[in-house]
Parts: C-alpha cells; sequence; structure tokens
C-alpha cells in the first residue's frame, strides 16, 4: 500500500521514526510476507530512503482478478537488476505485497 497523500504527512510520518515506518510497511504486506519480510526492515530502514530512490516506476507484467505482478529495475554495482514484485487482493478487497 502506497499513501500518495500530502508531502507535509509524509514529513510528520518520517519524523515518527523507524518503529513507525516498519509497522506501516508491514500492514501493505499480506501475513504470509510479514513473517518472512518483517525481520529485513529491521536492517533496512536506516538505508530505505536511498534504496527507495534507487528503484525504477513498478511496470506491469501481469495482472489477474486476485494477483499483479510488477517488475522493477535497479542498478547494484553497475549491473542492471530486475526485480519481481508480487500482489495479492487480500479479503478485505485491499492489494497487498506478497513476495519480491
Amino acid at each position: 500500500m502506497i499513501n500518495t497523500g500530502c508531502i507535509c504527512q509524509h514529513d510528520v510520518n518520517v519524523r515518527r521514526g523507524s518503529t513507525w515506518l516498519k509497522a506501516t510497511a508491514l500492514k501493505g504486506l499480506s501475513g504470509f510476507a510479514q513473517s518472512k519480510y518483517g525481520p529485513v526492515f529491521d536492517i533496512l530502514i536506516p538505508t530505505y530512503a536511498a534504496i527507495a530512490a534507487s528503484f525504477s516506476v513498478p511496470q506491469r507484467s501481469a495482472v489477474t482478478a486476485d494477483l499483479g505482478e510488477y517488475a522493477i529495475n535497479r542498478t547494484i554495482n553497475g549491473v542492471n537488476q530486475l526485480f519481481l514484485v508480487y500482489f495479492v487482493l487480500g479479503a478485505d478487497g485491499v492489494w497487498r505485497l506478497d513476495s519480491m
């Protein structure tokens, strides 16, 4: 889940700190992904802004009624890497990140 609201609200949220950032990020993940990626957030949060800025805009690959596959590019050590990201539609009607 990505909130593209007011930049001033984003600034307030960032100032809340890493605990808020992790909790908010986990809400955007499926249950499976929360358990798999939760510990990773603890490691990545200090460098999250730099990592996120290095990603390309997600490109739609395949979308069905309850699954979305997107591709994201990132250059790592001079090599262009492609990452596939999967979203699933929850029973509550919210799309959540399931795997990457």
